[in-house]
């Protein structure tokens, strides 16, 4: 099933009978073809953004909530969006709505949240620089 809500928001539900586990995706228009030249890192950064606290809610009051309901989670930048994941035991996912909705729609935008999911993001544009690829490869030349 896929349907626009009144506020625009795409909603798309696909059952999976016999699944014991459920998620919900939240994808945000800009991806990383959407950035500028010179402002690579951006999407990750909206990405980021989604879990650093929404509504009146801090990044770790969501992190909490989301813990309480045993929710794995995760951001991401895909080519044509800035994405958010949550999952959970299929019995809880109606409890987990709610609350990923709420940080798509009102996602927290205060400077301590931009400071802090910038940093994250930093660390991802800068790339790894010890990891076992970066280690070994050159020992391999």
């Amino acid at each position: 099933m896929h349907t626009r809500l009144g506020s625009g928001l795409e909603l798309a539900v696909g059952p999976m009978p016999g699944v014991q586990w459920g998620a919900v995706q939240v994808l945000l228009p800009g991806g990383l073809a959407a950035e500028a030249e010179g402002a690579q890192g951006s999407a990750g950064l909206l990405a980021e953004m989604l879990l650093r606290g929404s509504g009146g809610k801090s990044a770790r009051e969501v992190s909490d909530a989301l813990d309480g309901l045993g929710a794995e989670r995760s951001t991401s930048a895909t080519t044509h969006h800035a994405a958010g994941a949550a999952s959970c035991v299929a019995d809880r996912l109606m409890d987990l709505l709610p609350g990923v909705l709420e940080i798509a729609r009102r996602q927290n935008r205060g400077a301590g949240a931009w400071e802090g999911a910038q940093g994250v993001e930093a660390q991802g544009v800068a790339g790894p620089t010890c990891g076992p690829r970066e280690v070994a490869i050159p020992q391999c030349r």
